[in-house]
């Protein structure tokens, strides 16, 4: 049986445009550090300050290695939510890399994401995203190129499938810290 929503059903519009799929930047920040998010009336995020001189951290990702899966939940008695799954490979295996790995791994984080569309998604905002598998992969031997990486799985749990970014009422420039 269905709740009541303010959602309308309404049809989506054929599109022929073709989109990219793929991630391009993920920007991570200490869930912490996010002063205020607020939403419009259509779920769209609006407003994302974060606290003091707090700011999100960049990381770019060559193709094919960054992605993220939402999938739907339904409960019998209780609340539905969304899983969304975020799967993130670093390439070359290096102390710097291990450290931010470890870093993500031991804080509350939530992310702004970047697609290859140019489209903004904010993660993180019913709660801090949880770390679901953290991997090291070396390869066997000095040919292969399928190893010397570490792999990164984030995971949000959500009331609603990701939220855009309004991306002309939130300035992402100012949100980051460029290194």
């Amino acid at each position: 049986m269905a709740c009541n929503s303010s959602y309308v059903l309404g049809g989506i519009a054929e599109d022929c445009k073709l989109g990219r799929s793929g991630l391009k930047s993920i920007y991570i920040a200490n869930y912490s550090d996010v002063a205020t998010k607020e939403i419009d009336e259509n779920g769209m995020v609006t407003t994302l300050t974060m606290n003091d001189s707090a700011k999100f951290y960049k990381f770019n990702f060559p193709k094919g290695t960054a992605s993220f899966t939402s999938t739907y939940t339904p409960q019998d008695a209780g609340v539905d939510y969304y899983t969304t799954n975020i799967s993130l490979t670093f390439t070359r295996a290096e102390n710097a890399k291990r450290l931010s790995i470890m870093a993500l791994v031991l804080n509350d984080v939530c992310a702004i994401i970047e697609d290859n569309n140019g489209e903004f998604y904010f993660m993180g905002y019913d709660g801090a995203l949880n770390v679901t598998e953290n991997t090291q992969e070396t390869g066997t031997s000095k040919t292969d190129t399928n190893g010397n990486r570490y792999t990164i799985n984030l995971q949000d749990l959500s009331y609603e499938l990701p939220r855009f970014i309004d991306a002309t009422a939130v300035s992402i420039e100012t949100l980051v810290n460029e290194k």
